[in-house]
């Protein structure tokens, strides 16, 4: 009951980190896109690098995703909303864990 109580009638699967309910294919789509840039990233990052270097590339591609066009274009559209949040959503789950 708890759980219908706050989610209501919105699929559990469209529920962003902020608690928003966004189209879930265009939200795995932007988390996926936002991983394999973060893969990228670390692909060319030295191999002596510490747990800081690490968080700092993950910090330095979840500021590059806020500041990316897709962001822009969520302003005024569902879809691109959806994107933009799933990419940040990861991004950010990725420090949360890591930071404990």
């Amino acid at each position: 009951m708890r759980m219908e109580a706050e989610v209501g009638s919105k699929s559990l699967c469209t529920i962003s980190r902020a608690g928003l309910s966004v189209p879930a294919l265009k939200y795995d789509e932007g988390a996926a896109s936002a991983l394999a840039d973060l893969r990228r990233v670390l692909l060319n990052t030295a191999d002596d690098a510490d747990e800081s270097d690490l968080l700092a590339a993950i910090a330095g591609v979840r500021d590059a995703w806020r500041h990316s066009p897709a962001h822009r274009l969520a302003q005024s559209n569902e879809e691109w909303n959806a994107y933009a949040t799933g990419g940040e959503d990861a991004l950010s789950s990725l420090l949360d864990a890591a930071s404990w």
